[in-house]
This record gives C-alpha cells, structure tokens and sequence, in this order.
C-alpha cells in the first residue's frame, strides 16, 4: 500500500459518516478510527427529484435500489464508457446500475425488480454508505 492509497482512505474516511475502517492489502493492514464527525464537513448531496403528479399516486409501486457497501460509486465501468442506465430506461431484475469500489474491490448494484429507472439519487463519483439509497425504480 503506497501513501497516495493511504490519503485516499483517510479522505474517504474524513467525508463519510463511518467511525472505524479497517484495511488489508496481504502486506500491510491499517485501521483508521475517527472519534466524531467533524461539525465542518457538509456534504454537497443531490436533493431527491420532485416527482410529477402521476408518479406520487404510484409512489408505492417505487423500489428504491440501495448500496450493496461502502465506498465510491460509478455509474460507467471507466471514464470513456457511457453509464449503465439513464432516467427513463427499462430495467430487468438483475441489470447492471453501477458500481462501488473500495481498495480496488468492486461491488456491482444490480436491480432488484423489472422496471423503469425514475430518479438517480447520487452523483457519478460520489462516496456512498452501506444501504445508502442509489436509484428508484418504479
């Protein structure tokens, strides 16, 4: 583990809300711990989409498509690849939505139900929690 991993991990861990992180690479281990979130940190999170009338009268046919863990979330495999999924597109149970990665672990988000993507509910490249919600599918 070289020290720009390390920075990295203490600036994931510095912008989450998670208390102690433990990490193995097979040669190093690192736990990290932060005794209370810090009152200066303000996370700049993207509001929930309003949604138009007929998607309230619906709003129990909703599924919300939380994060499988924590650490980083990419909509696309890498840069140059277009996202997954888009507002609006059919979905079938089991289809890719994106990805978290953590320490080169990737973690994929697949959709638990058929349906159509109504609302993405964080930004490509954003730190994400364990059941953190993603998208909505209704």
């Amino acid at each position: 583990m070289n020290i720009r991993q390390i920075k990295k991990l203490i600036h994931f861990l510095g912008q989450s809300t998670i208390s102690e992180l433990d990490v193995s690479d097979g040669i190093c281990s690192i736990r990290m711990r932060q005794s209370a979130p810090c009152a200066d940190v303000i996370f700049a999170g993207v509001s929930a989409p309003l949604l138009p009338a007929a998607s309230v009268a619906a709003e129990a046919d909703v599924t919300q498509v939380t994060s499988p863990s924590v650490g980083m979330f990419y909509r696309q495999s890498d840069e140059a690849s277009s996202p997954y999924v888009e507002i609006g597109r059919r979905v079938k149970k089991g289809d890719m939505l994106g990805v978290i990665k953590m320490m080169r672990v990737s973690s994929p988000v697949l959709s638990a139900t058929d349906g159509i993507i109504a609302s993405i509910l964080v930004e490509n490249g954003q730190p994400v929690e364990y059941e953190q919600p993603l998208f909505t599918i209704g």
